[in-house]
Protein backbone atom coordinates (compact mmCIF):
# COMPACT_ATOMS: atom_id res chain seq x y z
CA UNK A 1 0.00 0.00 0.00
CA UNK A 2 3.02 2.64 0.96
CA UNK A 3 4.40 1.71 -3.09
CA UNK A 4 0.60 2.73 -4.66
CA UNK A 5 0.60 5.81 -2.28
CA UNK A 6 3.89 6.63 -2.97
CA UNK A 7 3.13 6.55 -6.62
CA UNK A 8 -0.01 8.47 -6.38
CA UNK A 9 1.30 11.11 -4.82
CA UNK A 10 4.33 11.87 -7.08
CA UNK A 11 4.24 15.20 -7.80
CA UNK A 12 2.27 16.43 -4.21
CA UNK A 13 4.27 18.65 -1.85
CA UNK A 14 3.64 19.24 1.66
CA UNK A 15 2.49 22.57 0.30
CA UNK A 16 -0.17 21.47 -1.88
CA UNK A 17 -3.36 22.74 -0.37
CA UNK A 18 -6.03 22.64 -3.22
CA UNK A 19 -7.97 19.45 -2.58
CA UNK A 20 -8.84 19.60 -6.29
CA UNK A 21 -6.00 19.77 -8.00
CA UNK A 22 -4.71 17.22 -5.99
CA UNK A 23 -6.77 14.69 -6.59
CA UNK A 24 -6.12 15.40 -10.24
CA UNK A 25 -2.82 14.81 -9.78
CA UNK A 26 -3.43 11.23 -8.05
CA UNK A 27 -5.73 10.74 -11.03
CA UNK A 28 -3.14 10.93 -13.84
CA UNK A 29 -0.85 9.25 -11.60
CA UNK A 30 -2.90 6.38 -11.33
CA UNK A 31 -4.06 5.79 -15.03
CA UNK A 32 -0.50 6.62 -16.05
CA UNK A 33 1.20 3.46 -14.22
CA UNK A 34 -1.76 1.45 -14.25
CA UNK A 35 -1.52 1.96 -18.19
CA UNK A 36 2.15 1.44 -18.04
CA UNK A 37 2.08 -1.55 -17.24
CA UNK A 38 -1.35 -3.00 -18.82
CA UNK A 39 0.93 -1.87 -21.93
CA UNK A 40 3.63 -3.03 -21.27
CA UNK A 41 2.46 -6.79 -20.40
CA UNK A 42 -0.20 -6.63 -23.15
CA UNK A 43 2.45 -6.26 -25.56
CA UNK A 44 4.37 -8.82 -24.23
CA UNK A 45 1.47 -11.22 -24.24
CA UNK A 46 0.39 -10.29 -27.81
CA UNK A 47 4.29 -10.78 -29.10
CA UNK A 48 4.26 -14.20 -27.86
CA UNK A 49 0.66 -15.16 -29.06
CA UNK A 50 0.96 -13.70 -32.19
CA UNK A 51 5.50 -13.09 -32.76
CA UNK A 52 4.69 -9.55 -33.83
CA UNK A 53 7.00 -7.41 -33.14
CA UNK A 54 4.63 -4.23 -34.83
CA UNK A 55 2.68 -5.01 -31.16
CA UNK A 56 5.60 -5.40 -28.98
CA UNK A 57 7.96 -2.42 -29.39
CA UNK A 58 4.89 0.37 -29.37
CA UNK A 59 4.06 -1.21 -26.33
CA UNK A 60 7.10 -0.64 -25.04
CA UNK A 61 7.50 3.11 -26.13
CA UNK A 62 3.97 3.35 -25.13
CA UNK A 63 4.69 2.01 -21.61
CA UNK A 64 8.06 4.74 -21.32
CA UNK A 65 5.74 7.41 -22.30
CA UNK A 66 2.81 6.39 -19.62
CA UNK A 67 6.35 6.61 -17.27
CA UNK A 68 6.89 9.81 -18.58
CA UNK A 69 3.98 11.32 -17.62
CA UNK A 70 4.59 10.45 -14.28
CA UNK A 71 7.99 11.95 -14.24
CA UNK A 72 6.34 14.80 -15.61
CA UNK A 73 4.27 15.30 -12.49
CA UNK A 74 7.21 14.35 -10.17
CA UNK A 75 9.18 18.07 -11.98
CA UNK A 76 5.74 19.70 -10.79
CA UNK A 77 4.52 20.58 -14.79
CA UNK A 78 1.43 19.35 -13.86
CA UNK A 79 -0.54 20.26 -17.14
CA UNK A 80 1.98 19.22 -19.41
CA UNK A 81 1.47 15.72 -17.83
CA UNK A 82 -2.05 16.07 -18.39
CA UNK A 83 -2.00 16.82 -22.17
CA UNK A 84 0.99 14.01 -22.54
CA UNK A 85 -1.17 11.26 -20.81
CA UNK A 86 -4.12 12.32 -24.02
CA UNK A 87 -1.36 12.68 -26.36
CA UNK A 88 0.18 8.70 -25.55
CA UNK A 89 -3.90 7.82 -25.40
CA UNK A 90 -4.84 9.02 -28.95
CA UNK A 91 -1.85 7.33 -30.23
CA UNK A 92 -2.83 4.27 -28.59
CA UNK A 93 -6.16 5.02 -30.44
CA UNK A 94 -4.57 5.88 -33.56
CA UNK A 95 -1.55 3.13 -34.47
CA UNK A 96 -3.66 -0.03 -32.87
CA UNK A 97 -6.75 0.87 -34.31
CA UNK A 98 -5.24 0.81 -37.67
CA UNK A 99 -2.35 -1.88 -36.75
CA UNK A 100 -5.23 -4.11 -35.18
CA UNK A 101 -8.48 -3.09 -36.74
CA UNK A 102 -11.95 -3.54 -35.22
CA UNK A 103 -9.91 -5.96 -32.61
CA UNK A 104 -8.55 -2.53 -30.90
CA UNK A 105 -12.01 -1.68 -29.69
CA UNK A 106 -10.82 1.88 -30.31
CA UNK A 107 -14.75 3.54 -29.56
CA UNK A 108 -14.93 2.43 -26.01
CA UNK A 109 -11.11 3.67 -25.68
CA UNK A 110 -11.78 7.35 -26.94
CA UNK A 111 -14.87 7.06 -24.68
CA UNK A 112 -12.58 6.88 -22.04
CA UNK A 113 -10.19 9.58 -23.59
CA UNK A 114 -13.46 12.10 -23.60
CA UNK A 115 -14.69 11.28 -19.65
CA UNK A 116 -10.55 11.32 -18.53
CA UNK A 117 -10.21 14.89 -20.71
CA UNK A 118 -13.44 15.92 -18.62
CA UNK A 119 -12.60 14.93 -15.39
CA UNK A 120 -8.53 16.12 -15.29
CA UNK A 121 -8.71 19.63 -16.80
CA UNK A 122 -10.05 22.38 -15.05
CA UNK A 123 -12.54 24.86 -16.55
CA UNK A 124 -9.40 27.98 -16.60
CA UNK A 125 -8.28 25.00 -18.87
CA UNK A 126 -10.90 25.04 -21.24
CA UNK A 127 -9.25 25.51 -24.58
CA UNK A 128 -6.94 22.42 -24.06
CA UNK A 129 -9.85 20.34 -22.41
CA UNK A 130 -11.60 20.80 -26.20
CA UNK A 131 -8.81 19.73 -27.54
CA UNK A 132 -7.80 16.94 -26.44
CA UNK A 133 -11.97 15.96 -26.37
CA UNK A 134 -11.20 16.63 -29.96
CA UNK A 135 -7.74 14.49 -29.99
CA UNK A 136 -9.80 10.68 -29.82
CA UNK A 137 -12.54 11.70 -32.33
CA UNK A 138 -10.09 12.83 -34.75
CA UNK A 139 -8.27 9.32 -34.88
CA UNK A 140 -11.67 7.61 -34.60
CA UNK A 141 -12.65 9.38 -38.25
CA UNK A 142 -9.33 8.36 -39.31
CA UNK A 143 -9.33 4.62 -38.04
CA UNK A 144 -12.72 4.28 -39.68
CA UNK A 145 -11.33 6.09 -43.42
CA UNK A 146 -8.74 3.52 -43.33
CA UNK A 147 -11.30 0.54 -42.83
CA UNK A 148 -13.32 2.29 -45.18
CA UNK A 149 -10.74 2.48 -47.88
CA UNK A 150 -8.06 -0.14 -46.32
CA UNK A 151 -4.94 1.97 -47.04
CA UNK A 152 -3.70 -0.43 -44.56
CA UNK A 153 -4.27 -3.82 -43.57
CA UNK A 154 -4.92 -4.98 -40.01
CA UNK A 155 -2.79 -7.49 -38.99
CA UNK A 156 -3.58 -11.11 -39.66
CA UNK A 157 -4.58 -13.52 -37.36
CA UNK A 158 -6.05 -16.66 -36.18
CA UNK A 159 -9.87 -16.74 -34.97
CA UNK A 160 -8.18 -18.43 -32.09
CA UNK A 161 -6.11 -15.18 -31.77
CA UNK A 162 -8.48 -12.77 -32.89
CA UNK A 163 -11.03 -14.31 -29.94
CA UNK A 164 -8.00 -13.70 -27.56
CA UNK A 165 -7.00 -10.70 -28.70
CA UNK A 166 -10.68 -9.01 -28.62
CA UNK A 167 -11.27 -10.12 -24.75
CA UNK A 168 -7.81 -9.16 -23.51
CA UNK A 169 -8.26 -5.35 -25.24
CA UNK A 170 -12.07 -5.52 -24.03
CA UNK A 171 -10.73 -5.88 -20.74
CA UNK A 172 -8.52 -3.25 -19.86
CA UNK A 173 -10.55 -0.44 -22.35
CA UNK A 174 -13.34 -1.74 -19.82
CA UNK A 175 -11.20 -1.30 -16.70
CA UNK A 176 -10.15 1.91 -17.82
CA UNK A 177 -13.46 2.97 -18.01
CA UNK A 178 -14.46 1.59 -14.61
CA UNK A 179 -11.51 2.89 -13.24
CA UNK A 180 -12.44 6.57 -14.32
CA UNK A 181 -16.29 6.15 -13.14
CA UNK A 182 -14.51 5.57 -9.82
CA UNK A 183 -12.63 8.50 -9.73
CA UNK A 184 -16.06 10.07 -11.15
CA UNK A 185 -17.81 8.90 -7.92
CA UNK A 186 -14.94 10.02 -5.71
CA UNK A 187 -14.75 13.42 -7.02
CA UNK A 188 -18.77 13.80 -6.63
CA UNK A 189 -18.30 12.55 -2.96
CA UNK A 190 -16.31 14.98 -2.09
CA UNK A 191 -17.91 17.94 -3.71
CA UNK A 192 -21.18 16.70 -2.13
CA UNK A 193 -19.01 16.30 1.51
CA UNK A 194 -17.62 19.89 0.66
CA UNK A 195 -21.15 21.07 0.23
CA UNK A 196 -22.67 19.07 3.37
CA UNK A 197 -20.06 20.61 5.46
CA UNK A 198 -20.50 24.29 3.83
CA UNK A 199 -24.28 23.76 4.51
CA UNK A 200 -23.50 22.84 8.05
CA UNK A 201 -21.28 25.53 8.59
CA UNK A 202 -23.99 27.85 7.04
CA UNK A 203 -27.17 26.63 9.26
CA UNK A 204 -24.92 27.30 12.54
CA UNK A 205 -23.60 30.93 11.38
CA UNK A 206 -27.44 31.23 10.53
CA UNK A 207 -28.39 30.12 13.99
CA UNK A 208 -25.60 32.68 15.59
CA UNK A 209 -26.95 35.67 13.32
CA UNK A 210 -30.35 34.46 14.21
CA UNK A 211 -30.03 34.54 17.98
CA UNK A 212 -27.69 37.44 17.78
CA UNK A 213 -30.75 39.44 15.70
CA UNK A 214 -33.35 38.03 18.10
CA UNK A 215 -31.14 39.85 20.86
CA UNK A 216 -30.66 42.83 19.40
CA UNK A 217 -34.36 42.82 18.49
CA UNK A 218 -35.20 42.52 22.34
CA UNK A 219 -32.96 45.04 23.11
CA UNK A 220 -34.48 47.60 20.41
CA UNK A 221 -37.96 46.68 21.58
CA UNK A 222 -36.98 47.84 25.44
CA UNK A 223 -34.91 50.44 24.20
CA UNK A 224 -38.23 51.49 21.97
CA UNK A 225 -40.70 50.97 25.23
CA UNK A 226 -38.10 52.82 27.26
CA UNK A 227 -37.80 55.39 24.27
CA UNK A 228 -41.97 56.03 24.61
CA UNK A 229 -42.15 55.66 28.42
CA UNK A 230 -39.60 58.51 28.50
CA UNK A 231 -41.35 60.31 25.81
CA UNK A 232 -44.86 60.02 27.92
CA UNK A 233 -43.70 60.97 30.91
CA UNK A 234 -41.56 63.75 29.46
CA UNK A 235 -44.14 65.33 26.78
CA UNK A 236 -46.52 64.45 30.39
CA UNK A 237 -44.39 67.19 32.60
CA UNK A 238 -43.66 69.45 29.94
CA UNK A 239 -47.26 69.99 28.59
CA UNK A 240 -48.50 70.20 32.02
CA UNK A 241 -46.11 72.96 32.78
CA UNK A 242 -47.27 74.46 28.97
CA UNK A 243 -50.64 74.13 29.70
CA UNK A 244 -50.17 76.84 32.78
CA UNK A 245 -48.23 79.38 30.22
CA UNK A 246 -50.46 79.01 27.55
CA UNK A 247 -53.51 78.72 29.56
CA UNK A 248 -52.38 81.78 30.71
CA UNK A 249 -51.44 83.82 28.16
CA UNK A 250 -54.83 82.61 26.38
CA UNK A 251 -56.80 84.42 29.58
CA UNK A 252 -54.58 87.39 28.93
CA UNK A 253 -55.22 87.74 25.54
CA UNK A 254 -58.64 87.08 25.87
CA UNK A 255 -59.23 90.43 28.72
CA UNK A 256 -56.66 92.32 26.22
CA UNK A 257 -59.68 92.02 23.54
CA UNK A 258 -62.25 92.57 26.13
CA UNK A 259 -60.39 95.56 27.56
CA UNK A 260 -57.71 97.00 25.69
CA UNK A 261 -54.35 97.92 27.73
CA UNK A 262 -51.47 99.66 26.86
CA UNK A 263 -49.27 98.35 23.71
CA UNK A 264 -46.62 97.39 26.03
CA UNK A 265 -48.92 94.66 27.95
CA UNK A 266 -49.95 93.64 24.50
CA UNK A 267 -46.43 93.20 23.14
CA UNK A 268 -45.43 91.49 26.06
CA UNK A 269 -48.69 89.08 25.84
CA UNK A 270 -47.96 88.54 22.02
CA UNK A 271 -44.09 86.95 22.78
CA UNK A 272 -45.44 85.03 25.73
CA UNK A 273 -48.29 83.23 23.37
CA UNK A 274 -45.23 82.93 20.22
CA UNK A 275 -42.98 81.57 22.85
CA UNK A 276 -46.05 79.30 23.95
CA UNK A 277 -46.66 78.24 20.25
CA UNK A 278 -43.09 77.64 19.42
CA UNK A 279 -42.60 75.07 22.40
CA UNK A 280 -45.62 73.46 21.58
CA UNK A 281 -44.81 72.92 18.09
CA UNK A 282 -41.27 71.00 19.23
CA UNK A 283 -43.05 68.87 21.54
CA UNK A 284 -45.84 67.83 18.52
CA UNK A 285 -42.70 67.09 16.53
CA UNK A 286 -40.74 65.09 18.81
CA UNK A 287 -44.13 62.88 19.01
CA UNK A 288 -44.59 62.74 15.80
CA UNK A 289 -41.54 61.31 14.73
CA UNK A 290 -42.03 58.93 17.25
CA UNK A 291 -45.18 57.76 15.99
CA UNK A 292 -44.16 57.80 12.37
CA UNK A 293 -40.60 55.33 13.03
CA UNK A 294 -43.13 53.28 15.45
CA UNK A 295 -45.26 52.95 12.46
CA UNK A 296 -48.53 54.56 14.36
CA UNK A 297 -49.68 57.03 11.64
CA UNK A 298 -53.00 58.29 11.92
CA UNK A 299 -55.38 57.98 8.99
CA UNK A 300 -55.83 61.00 6.99
CA UNK A 301 -58.98 63.13 7.18
CA UNK A 302 -59.80 65.15 4.37
CA UNK A 303 -62.00 68.17 4.56
CA UNK A 304 -63.15 71.31 2.35
CA UNK A 305 -61.76 74.62 2.73
CA UNK A 306 -61.28 77.54 1.96
CA UNK A 307 -57.42 77.75 1.64
CA UNK A 308 -57.22 81.13 0.44
CA UNK A 309 -58.26 82.49 3.96
CA UNK A 310 -56.43 79.35 5.06
CA UNK A 311 -53.51 80.74 3.92
CA UNK A 312 -54.18 84.44 5.01
CA UNK A 313 -54.98 83.15 8.40
CA UNK A 314 -51.14 81.02 8.13
CA UNK A 315 -49.54 84.18 7.68
CA UNK A 316 -51.33 86.46 10.25
CA UNK A 317 -50.09 83.86 12.93
CA UNK A 318 -46.26 84.22 11.83
CA UNK A 319 -46.64 88.10 11.12
CA UNK A 320 -45.81 88.92 15.00
CA UNK A 321 -42.85 86.86 15.13
CA UNK A 322 -41.46 88.13 11.78
CA UNK A 323 -42.04 91.46 12.92
CA UNK A 324 -39.82 90.79 16.15
CA UNK A 325 -37.06 90.11 13.71
CA UNK A 326 -37.82 92.43 11.41
CA UNK A 327 -38.25 89.89 8.70
CA UNK A 328 -40.51 90.48 5.97
CA UNK A 329 -43.32 87.72 5.17
CA UNK A 330 -44.82 87.84 2.34
CA UNK A 331 -47.97 85.73 0.33
CA UNK A 332 -48.46 85.49 -3.11
CA UNK A 333 -51.67 83.28 -4.27
CA UNK A 334 -51.77 82.12 -8.48
CA UNK A 335 -54.52 83.14 -9.92
CA UNK A 336 -55.09 79.17 -11.13
CA UNK A 337 -54.99 78.14 -7.83
CA UNK A 338 -58.81 76.99 -6.76
CA UNK A 339 -60.69 79.13 -3.89
CA UNK A 340 -61.49 75.40 -2.37
CA UNK A 341 -59.61 72.48 -1.74
CA UNK A 342 -60.00 68.73 -0.08
CA UNK A 343 -57.33 67.91 1.82
CA UNK A 344 -56.56 66.94 5.63
CA UNK A 345 -55.98 70.76 6.83
CA UNK A 346 -54.16 69.44 10.08
CA UNK A 347 -51.44 67.55 8.02
CA UNK A 348 -50.93 70.12 5.65
CA UNK A 349 -50.76 72.80 8.45
CA UNK A 350 -47.78 70.90 10.20
CA UNK A 351 -46.13 70.61 6.69
CA UNK A 352 -46.58 74.73 6.05
CA UNK A 353 -45.34 75.45 9.59
CA UNK A 354 -42.69 73.76 9.74
CA UNK A 355 -41.33 75.26 6.53
CA UNK A 356 -42.21 79.00 7.44
CA UNK A 357 -40.73 78.05 10.84
CA UNK A 358 -37.16 76.59 9.26
CA UNK A 359 -36.96 79.90 6.85
CA UNK A 360 -37.75 82.48 9.79
CA UNK A 361 -35.42 80.84 12.11
CA UNK A 362 -32.47 80.49 9.28
CA UNK A 363 -33.16 84.06 7.69
CA UNK A 364 -31.61 87.09 9.03
CA UNK A 365 -33.02 90.78 9.86
CA UNK A 366 -34.33 92.83 7.00
CA UNK A 367 -34.88 90.07 4.53
CA UNK A 368 -37.74 88.48 3.10
CA UNK A 369 -39.48 85.06 3.26
CA UNK A 370 -42.52 84.33 0.57
CA UNK A 371 -45.20 81.85 0.67
CA UNK A 372 -46.20 80.90 -3.04
CA UNK A 373 -48.93 78.84 -3.61
CA UNK A 374 -49.19 78.11 -7.40
CA UNK A 375 -50.54 75.05 -9.91
CA UNK A 376 -47.86 72.79 -11.75
CA UNK A 377 -49.15 69.94 -14.07
CA UNK A 378 -52.50 69.79 -12.44
CA UNK A 379 -50.57 69.44 -8.68
CA UNK A 380 -51.00 72.15 -5.65
CA UNK A 381 -47.76 73.34 -4.89
CA UNK A 382 -46.96 75.65 -1.97
CA UNK A 383 -43.02 76.46 -2.17
CA UNK A 384 -41.65 78.88 0.95
CA UNK A 385 -38.63 81.28 -0.25
CA UNK A 386 -36.13 82.55 1.58
CA UNK A 387 -33.06 84.61 1.82
CA UNK A 388 -31.54 83.45 4.37
CA UNK A 389 -27.99 81.44 4.93
CA UNK A 390 -28.42 79.00 2.26
CA UNK A 391 -27.64 75.05 3.05
CA UNK A 392 -24.31 73.31 1.61
CA UNK A 393 -24.48 71.32 -1.05
CA UNK A 394 -23.24 68.58 0.54
CA UNK A 395 -26.26 68.54 3.28
CA UNK A 396 -29.03 69.02 1.13
CA UNK A 397 -30.03 65.08 1.03
CA UNK A 398 -29.11 64.74 4.48
CA UNK A 399 -30.68 67.73 5.94
CA UNK A 400 -34.56 65.80 5.75
CA UNK A 401 -32.71 63.62 8.54
CA UNK A 402 -34.08 63.51 12.18
CA UNK A 403 -32.06 65.98 13.82
CA UNK A 404 -30.06 66.86 10.85
CA UNK A 405 -28.83 71.06 10.81
CA UNK A 406 -26.53 72.28 8.18
CA UNK A 407 -25.58 74.78 10.38
CA UNK A 408 -24.39 74.99 14.11
CA UNK A 409 -27.25 75.04 16.19
CA UNK A 410 -26.96 78.83 17.44
CA UNK A 411 -30.43 78.88 15.57
CA UNK A 412 -32.25 76.84 17.83
CA UNK A 413 -33.48 74.42 16.10
CA UNK A 414 -34.39 70.79 16.61
CA UNK A 415 -33.41 69.38 13.58
CA UNK A 416 -36.99 68.01 13.24
CA UNK A 417 -39.06 70.56 11.31
CA UNK A 418 -38.05 69.21 8.15
CA UNK A 419 -38.34 65.59 8.69
CA UNK A 420 -41.43 66.47 9.69
CA UNK A 421 -42.58 67.84 6.82
CA UNK A 422 -41.03 65.56 4.24
CA UNK A 423 -42.92 63.20 5.86
CA UNK A 424 -46.10 64.99 6.30
CA UNK A 425 -45.80 65.61 2.59
CA UNK A 426 -45.42 62.01 1.39
CA UNK A 427 -48.61 60.97 3.97
CA UNK A 428 -50.31 63.42 1.53
CA UNK A 429 -49.49 61.67 -1.59
CA UNK A 430 -46.52 64.56 -2.50
CA UNK A 431 -43.05 65.26 -2.57
CA UNK A 432 -40.42 67.81 -1.43
CA UNK A 433 -38.21 69.28 -3.75
CA UNK A 434 -35.29 71.65 -2.53
CA UNK A 435 -32.88 74.20 -4.01
CA UNK A 436 -30.53 76.17 -2.04
CA UNK A 437 -27.79 78.89 -2.36
CA UNK A 438 -25.22 79.52 0.13
CA UNK A 439 -25.77 83.08 1.03
CA UNK A 440 -28.42 83.51 -1.21
CA UNK A 441 -31.74 81.48 0.88
CA UNK A 442 -33.27 78.60 -0.26
CA UNK A 443 -36.34 77.67 -1.86
CA UNK A 444 -38.45 73.82 -0.71
CA UNK A 445 -41.09 73.27 -2.61
CA UNK A 446 -44.29 70.87 -1.48
CA UNK A 447 -45.60 69.34 -4.92
CA UNK A 448 -49.53 67.75 -3.68
CA UNK A 449 -52.32 65.95 -5.48
CA UNK A 450 -55.10 68.40 -6.00
CA UNK A 451 -58.91 68.00 -5.33
CA UNK A 452 -61.02 70.90 -5.92
CA UNK A 453 -63.98 71.06 -3.81
CA UNK A 454 -66.94 73.46 -3.46
CA UNK A 455 -68.40 76.56 -1.42
CA UNK A 456 -71.14 74.29 -0.38
CA UNK A 457 -68.80 71.55 0.83
CA UNK A 458 -67.18 73.44 3.50
CA UNK A 459 -68.16 72.86 7.23
CA UNK A 460 -69.70 75.44 9.27
CA UNK A 461 -67.38 78.21 10.12
CA UNK A 462 -66.72 78.81 13.86
CA UNK A 463 -68.47 81.15 16.25
CA UNK A 464 -67.24 84.50 17.12
CA UNK A 465 -63.59 84.58 18.81
CA UNK A 466 -65.05 86.69 21.62
CA UNK A 467 -66.83 83.92 23.36
CA UNK A 468 -69.47 85.83 24.20
CA UNK A 469 -71.22 84.96 27.62
CA UNK A 470 -73.82 82.41 26.50
CA UNK A 471 -72.97 79.58 28.59
CA UNK A 472 -74.22 81.06 31.90
CA UNK A 473 -77.16 78.13 32.30
CA UNK A 474 -74.48 75.17 32.05
CA UNK A 475 -73.77 72.98 35.04
CA UNK A 476 -69.96 71.78 34.57
CA UNK A 477 -67.93 69.59 36.86
CA UNK A 478 -64.30 70.21 36.80
CA UNK A 479 -62.30 67.39 37.92
CA UNK A 480 -58.29 68.81 37.91
CA UNK A 481 -55.94 67.95 40.63
CA UNK A 482 -53.38 70.28 39.86
CA UNK A 483 -53.95 73.69 41.46
CA UNK A 484 -52.79 76.07 38.81
CA UNK A 485 -54.65 74.17 36.16
CA UNK A 486 -57.60 74.41 38.80
CA UNK A 487 -57.40 77.89 38.34
CA UNK A 488 -56.49 78.08 34.70
CA UNK A 489 -59.70 76.28 33.55
CA UNK A 490 -61.89 77.82 36.30
CA UNK A 491 -60.88 81.15 34.74
CA UNK A 492 -61.38 79.85 31.29
CA UNK A 493 -65.14 78.48 31.70
CA UNK A 494 -65.55 81.20 33.61
CA UNK A 495 -64.38 84.02 30.71
CA UNK A 496 -66.89 82.21 28.57
CA UNK A 497 -70.09 82.86 30.48
CA UNK A 498 -70.48 79.86 32.91
CA UNK A 499 -71.10 80.62 36.40
CA UNK A 500 -72.17 77.01 37.67
CA UNK A 501 -68.83 75.79 38.41
CA UNK A 502 -68.23 72.24 40.77
CA UNK A 503 -64.62 71.87 41.04
CA UNK A 504 -62.77 68.69 42.71
CA UNK A 505 -59.20 67.64 42.71
CA UNK A 506 -59.70 64.10 43.19
CA UNK A 507 -61.69 61.11 40.67
CA UNK A 508 -63.41 59.67 43.87
CA UNK A 509 -65.17 62.98 44.89
CA UNK A 510 -66.01 63.97 41.36
CA UNK A 511 -67.78 60.33 40.89
CA UNK A 512 -69.80 61.11 44.19
CA UNK A 513 -70.80 64.87 43.07
CA UNK A 514 -71.49 63.56 39.55
CA UNK A 515 -73.81 61.12 41.07
CA UNK A 516 -75.08 63.80 43.28
CA UNK A 517 -75.62 67.26 41.38
CA UNK A 518 -76.30 65.37 38.02
CA UNK A 519 -73.84 68.18 35.95
CA UNK A 520 -74.43 68.87 32.21
CA UNK A 521 -71.10 68.56 31.45
CA UNK A 522 -67.77 66.62 33.18
CA UNK A 523 -64.20 67.73 32.42
CA UNK A 524 -61.88 65.50 33.63
CA UNK A 525 -58.06 64.98 33.86
CA UNK A 526 -57.04 61.34 32.87
CA UNK A 527 -54.48 60.70 35.74
CA UNK A 528 -56.17 61.91 39.08
CA UNK A 529 -55.16 60.37 42.71
CA UNK A 530 -57.51 58.07 44.51
CA UNK A 531 -59.69 57.29 41.10
CA UNK A 532 -58.03 57.70 37.76
CA UNK A 533 -59.79 59.09 35.13
CA UNK A 534 -60.11 55.70 33.40
CA UNK A 535 -61.81 54.26 36.30
CA UNK A 536 -64.47 57.25 36.69
CA UNK A 537 -65.19 57.20 33.13
CA UNK A 538 -66.14 53.43 33.32
CA UNK A 539 -68.35 53.81 36.35
CA UNK A 540 -70.01 56.86 34.94
CA UNK A 541 -70.97 54.74 31.92
CA UNK A 542 -71.78 51.66 33.77
CA UNK A 543 -74.58 54.12 35.82
CA UNK A 544 -77.53 54.94 33.64
CA UNK A 545 -78.22 58.56 35.59
CA UNK A 546 -75.00 59.35 34.33
CA UNK A 547 -74.03 57.73 30.89
CA UNK A 548 -75.67 60.19 29.06
CA UNK A 549 -73.34 63.10 30.45
CA UNK A 550 -71.06 64.68 27.83
CA UNK A 551 -67.42 64.19 29.18
CA UNK A 552 -64.35 65.90 28.46
CA UNK A 553 -61.02 64.32 29.12
CA UNK A 554 -57.61 66.57 29.19
CA UNK A 555 -54.17 64.95 29.31
CA UNK A 556 -51.24 65.77 29.29
CA UNK A 557 -50.55 62.53 27.06
CA UNK A 558 -50.03 63.42 23.29
CA UNK A 559 -50.56 59.77 22.13
CA UNK A 560 -52.28 58.47 19.52
CA UNK A 561 -53.00 55.32 21.26
CA UNK A 562 -53.86 56.89 24.92
CA UNK A 563 -56.42 58.74 22.72
CA UNK A 564 -58.06 56.20 21.26
CA UNK A 565 -58.54 54.14 23.90
CA UNK A 566 -59.84 56.84 26.05
CA UNK A 567 -62.62 57.76 23.35
CA UNK A 568 -63.25 53.71 23.55
CA UNK A 569 -63.56 53.72 27.11
CA UNK A 570 -66.27 56.36 26.37
CA UNK A 571 -64.85 59.39 26.38
CA UNK A 572 -66.42 62.18 24.14
CA UNK A 573 -63.68 64.53 23.26
CA UNK A 574 -60.21 64.13 24.35
CA UNK A 575 -57.85 67.19 25.08
CA UNK A 576 -54.96 67.40 24.61
CA UNK A 577 -52.39 70.08 26.85
CA UNK A 578 -52.11 72.84 25.94
CA UNK A 579 -55.82 73.40 25.45
CA UNK A 580 -56.51 76.06 23.13
CA UNK A 581 -59.40 78.07 24.05
CA UNK A 582 -61.33 78.34 21.08
CA UNK A 583 -61.30 74.70 20.98
CA UNK A 584 -62.79 74.03 24.60
CA UNK A 585 -65.49 76.70 23.60
CA UNK A 586 -66.60 75.32 20.48
CA UNK A 587 -66.44 71.67 22.28
CA UNK A 588 -68.71 73.04 25.24
CA UNK A 589 -70.94 74.53 22.70
CA UNK A 590 -71.27 71.16 20.54
CA UNK A 591 -72.04 69.01 23.54
CA UNK A 592 -74.06 71.45 24.81
CA UNK A 593 -76.10 72.40 22.68
CA UNK A 594 -78.57 68.72 22.61
CA UNK A 595 -79.22 70.30 26.54
CA UNK A 596 -80.83 73.43 24.85
CA UNK A 597 -78.68 75.84 26.68
CA UNK A 598 -78.22 78.29 24.07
Amino acid sequence: MSLIGGILNIGLTDQETDEASAERIRVVNAISALTAVLVIVYGIVFYTISGALGILLPAICMGVGFCAVLYANYLHHYRWAKVGLQCIFATVILYYGIFLGRLANAQLLAVFMISLSLLIFTRQEKIIRAVCVMLPLLGLVVVELNDLFHWYAPLRLTDMQQYIFRWLIMAVVLTLNFLVIYFYQRHFTRLLTAIKLQTATLSYTVEQRTAELQQTVIQLDKSNVSKTIFLQETSHEIRNALHAISGITQLLRHEQQLRPAGGEAYQLIENLSSISNALSEIINNVLELSRIEAGHTSDLHEVCFSLHEWLHSIINIYQYTTRLKKITLLLSIAPTVPPYIIIDRIRLRQVVNNLLTNAIKYTATYKNITLLCFINEGRLCLQVKDEGIGIPREKLEAIFNPFEQAHTPVYGSSGLGLTIAMRMSKMLGGHIQINSQLGEGTTITVSLPLKEGTAAMVEEASTDMLFQPVLQDARILLMEDDPLNQVIMQRMLQQMGVSDIVLVDNGEEGLSLAQTMLPDLIIMDMQMPQLSGWKVIYQIRQDPFLKHIPVLATSANAFKEQKDEALAAGIDEYLTKPIAYDVLYKLLKKHLLQTAFF
